[in-house]
């Protein structure tokens, strides 16, 4: 079987009923892409999103061992001004994971971008959760589908019909 990545890409700050969506809607979807071949999936490591996006690849490694989680950090201090609760989540993240790469050991202006154009660069299919056609996030799902990526929108319904990367 060919093996894939597949990045994530999302919103910081989702409301409760987002949250519960992308809870309900991505393990699924991690599985459907799992039998279509992905096996590494690709994190930045952010709030939100991100976070969501991390814990679901680890449900599903629960019963698909070989799915990896990959965390591409754009900076080491990427926690400074986090809550305390979010950095320890962040730790058992981390800790869980396959393994991870920091881009820049401090945070520098452009490491943020740096970091999605890598994740967009390294795999075949994007996931997110993107509801504004402005930010981060919007950049980086215009420039996965710029260079051809199958991205999946987790904030709409459609997501779930396609078939391929």
């Amino acid at each position: 079987m060919t093996s894939h990545a597949c990045c994530f890409t999302g919103h910081r700050t989702l409301t409760l009923e987002e949250q519960q969506a992308v809870r309900q809607r991505l393990p699924p979807l991690i599985c459907r892409l799992a039998s279509q071949g992905a096996n590494r999936f690709l994190c930045g490591g952010a709030l939100g999103f991100d976070t969501l996006a991390a814990l679901s690849v680890l449900e599903c490694k629960s019963r698909q061992p070989h799915l990896q989680l990959h965390l591409v950090l754009p900076c080491g201090d990427q926690t400074r001004g986090w809550p305390q609760e979010d950095r320890r989540l962040y730790q058992w993240i981390l800790s869980q994971a396959d393994d991870a790469m920091v881009l820049f050991p401090a945070y520098r202006r452009g490491c943020m971008q740096i970091r999605n154009r890598f994740l967009v660069e390294q795999s075949e299919c994007c996931v997110c959760f993107l509801r504004e056609q402005k930010g981060g996030t919007y950049y980086t799902v215009r420039y996965a589908r710029k260079i051809g990526r199958m991205v999946y929108n987790l904030a709409k319904d459609e997501c779930l019909l396609e078939e391929h990367f």
